[in-house]
């Protein structure tokens, strides 16, 4: 679908207080240190890496998936992923995917299914495929306003018809005329084709 990322946007000049996020990086003015920033690049890379070799550990067993349609098909915990089975059904569909439901749970196109499961495909026409499309987009329009505006991200929810994002910046607001410059950066972004990745974690 056309993305356009100025008709949702949403920006504040935040009270500190409000946000939080700037006494969680121990100082209160805008843009975040670049030492933060490289802290947080350090440690996505470090937890990344010890998910990797946990799943690359675990045991390929036999699994049986089953699809919407009724029928079931053979795969591999740990390595088969739906958008596998997706494209082996249908190149074209696969290729207007947004997210896919495993037993029930949003689940990632490309993460590997854990055991037997059912699955289930969901595109844009989909309300499920709309708020995952909506959310992505958030974190894309946030990606664009660090850069831009080096403020503190703190809430970027989909919403019915789209997404916001607030950030909290010392003395700056953004206002319209910031917004062609903002869906530039957004359409930048894009196309580095940035990779979508999902670790979970806890905040201990």
């Amino acid at each position: 679908p056309a993305l356009s990322f100025v008709r949702a946007l949403s920006s504040k000049t935040m009270d500190p207080a409000t946000c939080g996020l700037s006494h969680a990086v121990s100082e209160a003015r805008s843009p975040p240190p670049i030492e933060f920033i490289a802290h947080r690049e350090r440690l996505w890379q470090q937890l990344k890496k010890e998910h990797d070799q946990f799943v690359a550990s675990q045991a390929r067993a036999p699994i049986e998936i089953s699809l919407a349609d009724g029928s079931t098909v053979d795969g591999k915990a740990w390595e088969t992923r739906p958008i596998d089975l997706a494209r082996k059904i249908n190149k074209h569909m696969a290729d207007k995917l947004v997210i896919s439901k495993v037993n029930g749970k949003l689940w990632d196109l490309e993460r590997p299914l854990e055991g037997n499961a059912s699955v289930e495909f969901f595109n844009f026409e989909d309300k499920d495929g709309q708020y995952v499309f909506w959310h992505s987009s958030a974190h894309i329009m946030g990606e664009a306003m660090e850069r831009l505006f080096g403020g503190h991200l703190c809430y970027g929810p989909p919403i019915e018809e789209g997404f916001y994002y607030d950030m909290w910046t010392e003395g700056r607001q953004v206002r319209p005329d910031d917004y062609p410059v903002i869906n530039k950066e957004c359409m930048h972004i894009i196309n580095e084709k940035q990779a979508f990745e999902r670790l979970e974690m806890s905040k201990e």
